[in-house]
């Protein structure tokens, strides 16, 4: 059924005339639709659709079949594509129809190369998505669209981060800070250049440049990311005032954003474990204080991070059973997340252990965290776990040793060169 014949269909089920259909519609427009003779605008579309008492975007997929302009078939596909069962082949054939109609005007070719690659990667398609953005980038650059190439380029880099393919996504990301500053795409590129670097093992040089260009970043939720990965650099040097400042800024910041309050619990978590290692419990105490005011908020394992702090800070003040509790806690809300507090958490289980010459549970979670470790791309946590682990072991009773020589040598055969 075409478009023409299912307008047809609908107005005389419902027994109206051309002209009682709407009456900002004609009866000659509606006579030359229903005819196959031309396609309506989409707002002639919905009209009809309105008068006629039905659904808007009800003959959507006909339309698009139909259509012949471009954007009007862009706003139609994504009008379809918003619905929870999208027709998402016949989205991606009319848009790839009119693609080839429109080589002639480069900038529509340009709107539905974007839509076409936010379209397969909104749909899993990964990599043909990228191959579209890159020609965009591409051509974008070659007919001096300087907006449109931030944007394909800023796009391709975040989704090559997000496949963990820094390598690729630097050079897309430099090429897009090295155009004119203009608009959030181009501050968001700035601070991914740093995820990059950060997540390369480059970790002077990302500390450097977000150093350098967090004066140039204007968006509150990429200030907040910004100060969570300064901290971040600074808390693996040691450097823990420095490193509470940074987190501090990021609480700030997350708990003023109204879509970024799910990152509050990761920046409250980093305060209360700088302030742990400082030992200082005064700050520790204000940090927990702030918790209950976002239950409900964050996910799951944040809150296991948290309770894993807790344990961590009950330990050092001597409260054993306080940080039993705690450290079941987090087990249960950290599950099979490897986040820090996954790996901190059985760290400082294997410690408690020890402490009562339990070298057998130790031994467990140590080797947890060994067949884990291999997985982890943050190499200055993985150093500094290693680290960590080998100062408990060392100091745990000689009858406890030889159970725990094998984990022992497996942490220390771990590579620890990009240790600050």
């Amino acid at each position: 059924m075409t478009l023409g014949e299912a307008i047809r269909a609908a107005r005389t089920a419902r027994h109206r005339k051309m002209i009682a259909v709407h009456r900002f519609v004609s009866a000659s427009t509606i006579n030359a639709i229903e005819h196959d003779r031309m396609c309506p605008s989409v707002s002639i579309l919905d009209a009809i659709s309105q008068g006629l008492e039905l659904p808007t975007g009800v003959w959507d997929e006909l339309y698009l079949d139909r259509a012949t302009e471009p954007r009007q078939a862009l706003e139609v596909g994504n009008r379809l594509l918003a619905r929870p069962d999208p027709p998402y082949r016949c989205v991606r054939r009319n848009w790839l129809r009119l693609l080839r109609q429109s080589s002639r005007y480069p900038q529509v070719s340009a709107e539905l190369l974007f839509a076409l690659a936010m379209m397969d990667w909104r749909h899993g398609h990964d990599r043909r998505a990228i191959f579209l953005g890159r020609l965009l980038s591409q051509r974008a650059h070659e007919h001096h669209w300087t907006e449109i190439e931030i944007e394909a380029r800023a796009t391709v880099g975040h989704w090559l981060l997000l496949r963990n393919q820094s390598q690729e996504a630097l050079p897309m990301l430099e090429a897009v800070i090295a155009l004119p500053a203009v608009g959030p795409s181009w501050e968001r590129s700035a601070y991914n250049v740093g995820v990059a670097l950060w997540n390369l093992g480059r970790y002077e040089e990302a500390a450097h440049h977000w150093q350098t260009w967090q004066s140039k970043i204007s968006q509150v939720d990429l200030r907040a990311h910004l100060s969570m990965g300064l901290g971040n650099v600074a808390l693996a040097r040691g450097q823990y005032s420095e490193a509470m400042g940074y987190f501090e800024s990021a609480y700030t910041f997350y708990g003023g954003c109204a879509d970024q309050t799910d990152h509050v619990i990761a920046a409250l978590n980093n305060c209360l474990y700088t302030a742990a290692m400082m030992e200082d419990w005064e700050a520790a105490a204000r940090w927990l204080q702030e918790a209950p005011q976002w239950y409900g908020v964050g996910e799951a394992y944040q809150w296991g991070e948290l309770a894993g702090t807790q344990a961590e800070i009950a330990w050092k003040q001597g409260r054993v059973e306080d940080s039993r509790q705690y450290l079941h806690r987090a087990y249960d809300l950290l599950g099979d997340h490897w986040c820090r507090g996954w790996f901190t958490s059985r760290i400082l289980h294997a410690e408690m252990a020890l402490s009562v010459d339990d070298a057998d549970t130790a031994v467990q979670r140590f080797d947890e965290v060994l067949n884990a470790l291999s997985g982890l791309e943050d190499d200055t946590l993985r150093v500094a776990l290693v680290i960590k682990a080998i100062d408990i072991a060392s100091r745990a009773k000689p009858r406890s040793v030889k159970k725990l020589n094998a984990s022992i040598r497996r942490f220390r055969a771990l590579n620890t060169s990009y240790l600050y």
